[in-house]
């Protein structure tokens, strides 16, 4: 199996010893399964905060995880949507609320891209969309992958990856609002909650990464 990981280094790219016990932590979910974090953020306490996927009740799941500024585990949660779920972005909102973004497959091909927030004890946040998640689907064989996630200056989740369509995989934004609708008007496609870009027409390009400008221009990599 695999766990939740995190190591602190210092300024001069020592282990830092002062957290945990000799600079690392791991945790496991519970399942001895796989549990891999694969984005982290520091809160505005201090709080190590890590998401990604985990396995909960033998289906992978949406993980999210907290560590004390010392290394101390906090709490650890999930978000179990009806299919096998990897998430792999994570964003912190101001209120220190985490955002999970990934992608669920579905047997016999296609995937969905999916959001979860949390509250800050790690529990599932139902007031965002009734239950704490939420799913963006273009349809029964289509592919919709989500990679990373932020969270806009209104409170607005947009999360990057990829949109399969007519057999081309373009890079792809959708976007949430801050009570886990989809937000329309997103780009030139005022019914959507979606936009999407290549780079020549017969090239692949897939988003894996998203950062947000101080004047709120989103940046897709």
């Amino acid at each position: 199996g695999y766990d939740f990981a995190v190591a602190r280094i210092t300024t001069d790219l020592h282990i830092d010893t002062s957290f945990g016990s000799d600079g690392m932590v791991d945790w496991d979910f519970g399942d001895q399964d796989f549990d891999a974090a694969y984005d982290v953020e520091i809160r505005g306490d201090g709080k190590i905060v890590l998401g990604g996927t985990a396995t909960w009740n033998g289906q992978q799941v949406f993980g999210t995880m907290v560590l004390s500024d010392t290394g101390g585990p906090q709490c650890l949660g999930w978000a179990e949507f009806s299919s096998g779920a990897s998430g792999e972005g994570l964003a912190l909102q101001s209120d220190g609320k985490a955002v999970v973004a990934g992608r669920i497959p579905y047997w016999g091909g296609g995937s969905d891209m999916a959001v979860a927030r949390f509250n800050t004890n790690c529990t599932l946040d139902t007031t965002f969309s009734y239950d704490g998640m939420n799913e963006f689907s273009l349809g029964v064989g289509q592919v919709a992958t989500g990679r990373d996630v932020v969270v806009q200056h209104d409170g607005k989740i947009v999360v990057a990856g990829s949109l399969e369509m007519d057999g081309r995989t373009n890079s792809g934004l959708v976007r949430w609002t801050s009570n886990g609708s989809f937000s329309r008007a997103f780009n030139a496609a005022p019914h959507n909650s979606y936009t999407f870009f290549g780079f020549e027409a017969d090239v692949t390009a897939s988003g894996r990464a998203v950062a947000l400008q101080p004047d709120g221009k989103l940046v897709i990599a």
